[in-house]
């Protein structure tokens, strides 16, 4: 089972952010969040494609993505919160290569008490048959949940049966926490349609199919 719209999908995933990661670090004593994604989690301002913000795309603000609903959740919970925000888009394109893991080591180094991983709309599916994606995805998510207490790990918002399956394997395998997200990109309420002129964008979870993302996964934690 594929959602069409993965393939429509043109936004490019090599060049989303120029900085990796966003880093909030200055409250003592509190829970450390860590989020890896793609251009649903991060993607800074690309005019080209009428995209003008640095947020969770297509989100109609920041405080209306994914992750920082999340955050404002956690904060009611936990109290205190720190984050550090990844877009590891260049690790989907590139998922067997060790180098390009390792060059995410800030935020391994981050040290966080629960890992969100929210991410494969962009993993390079042309090297699915000559690398092993399970292996490599595992390896991923070991490398930056060492001190983690809460891994929370979905599938993909545009569903891709294949790749889907392989990460619930993981997820098993690394005692997390599955949240299916994959029913939501069915349904045009939860994209920006009509928003933004680039169809890419525009396919992309608006506030509406954020909240929801946001709502699973905060039930999952």
């Amino acid at each position: 089972m594929i959602n069409k719209d993965i393939e429509k999908n043109t936004v490019d995933a090599s060049k989303q952010v120029k900085e990796k990661f966003k880093i909030f670090d200055g409250v003592k004593g509190g829970k450390r969040v860590l989020f890896l994604g793609n251009s649903i989690t991060l993607h800074e301002t690309k005019p080209e494609i009428g995209w003008n913000h640095n947020w969770g795309m297509a989100a109609s603000s920041e405080q209306n993505d994914y992750v920082h609903i999340v955050l404002d959740g956690l904060k009611e919970k936990f109290g205190a919160v720190n984050y550090c925000i990844t877009n590891v888009g260049e690790w989907e394109l590139n998922f067997w290569k060790t180098e390009v893991l390792e060059s995410f080591f800030a935020s391994k180094d981050f040290g966080a008490d629960i890992v969100v991983v929210r991410l494969g709309e962009n993993v390079n599916r042309q090297k699915l048959s000559e690398y092993d994606f399970e292996k490599d995805f595992e390896n991923f998510v070991r490398y930056f949940t060492g001190k983690a207490e809460k891994v929370i790990i979905t599938d993909l918002f545009w569903e891709y049966k294949e790749l889907d399956e392989m990460i619930k394997n993981v997820c098993e395998r690394v005692n997390g926490q599955f949240v299916t997200l994959s029913d939501l990109g069915y349904d045009n309420a939860n994209k920006a349609l009509g928003l933004f002129e680039h169809e890419g964008v525009a396919l992309h979870p608006g506030d509406r199919g954020m909240a929801k993302i946001a709502e699973r996964i905060l039930a999952a934690i």
